[in-house]
């Protein structure tokens, strides 16, 4: 067993947990309240198997949870988000990344399996859920399970709730609010 490599950053505009190269990590209970740490994700993770981030509380200026390629086997389990920008996928932004070949598309990145569920949660947006994935490897096998969105905008913005949908395959399953793109 490899022993993790774990990197707690506390400058501006980074990560205040950082997981890289690791595996048979579980962060449980852990409580990130940085609300004006704009540019800051809460954690990011990156080329690591087997990580979950469970039972937690984060709250920060830019991403709650970011997670960068080479990432499998990763559970995301009753964890509160907000503010922030919630769970973030990263992937294919920079050249030479580990299964990726660009940003825009045509990407090589495959996501597959993705599973959503019981997500509360408030949007400063009308478009609570975005889901954009490549057309050369379009997202299959993902879920939306009992999800529900309100907006914390007027009521002109809270009636137009959308959900958007590229290139995503899958199922859609209990309720969910904005209407499922899937």
């Amino acid at each position: 067993m490899t022993q993790p490599s774990v990197a707690f950053l506390t400058s501006d505009k980074l990560f205040h947990f950082q997981i890289f190269e690791s595996r048979d990590i579980t962060l449980d209970s852990i409580r990130i309240d940085a609300h004006s740490s704009p540019n800051t994700d809460g954690i990011h993770i990156a080329d690591s198997t087997n990580i979950q981030v469970t039972n937690s509380v984060i709250g920060t200026g830019d991403d709650c949870i970011s997670i960068g390629p080479g990432c499998t086997n990763l559970t995301i389990l009753n964890v509160a988000c907000g503010p922030g920008h919630g769970i973030v996928g990263d992937l294919g932004k920079n050249a030479n990344e580990k299964d990726v070949n660009e940003w825009r598309d045509p990407s090589l990145v495959k996501i597959k399996d993705i599973k959503f569920r019981n997500i509360t949660g408030t949007s400063a947006s009308p478009e609570a859920i975005k889901l954009v994935c490549s057309k050369a490897a379009p997202c299959e096998g993902v879920e939306l399970n009992d999800i529900i969105f309100t907006c914390n905008g007027d009521d002109e913005q809270a009636k137009n709730m959308t959900s958007t949908c590229v290139h995503v395959y899958g199922s859609s399953n209990g309720n969910v609010k904005p209407d499922s793109c899937i």
